[in-house]
């Protein structure tokens, strides 16, 4: 499914980049795309919205946007790791 993604998204839209969003306490999916070139670029809080299950009500669970650069950005220039 990631390789139809992405090559849909190069080949056809001519995009840059594609991202996917992984909880930042899943190592293994981490690890995994890691392994399939993608980066983490940032870290978005609290992205999986008000589950009521954290302190007051709140769920506190943050994501990590990651990204993998397609051949359009030949300079890597648009994705920077943190």
């Amino acid at each position: 499914m990631c390789q139809r993604l992405e090559f849909t998204s190069d080949q056809i839209y001519k995009g840059y980049f594609v991202d996917l969003y992984v909880r930042c306490n899943n190592t293994l999916a981490i690890e995994m795309y890691e392994g399939m070139a993608y980066g983490i670029y940032r870290r978005v809080r609290e992205y999986y919205g008000n589950l009521g299950v954290g302190k007051d009500g709140r769920d506190e669970e943050d994501a990590f946007d990651m990204q993998k650069c397609l051949s359009r950005d030949d300079l890597y220039g648009l994705m920077v790791e943190i």
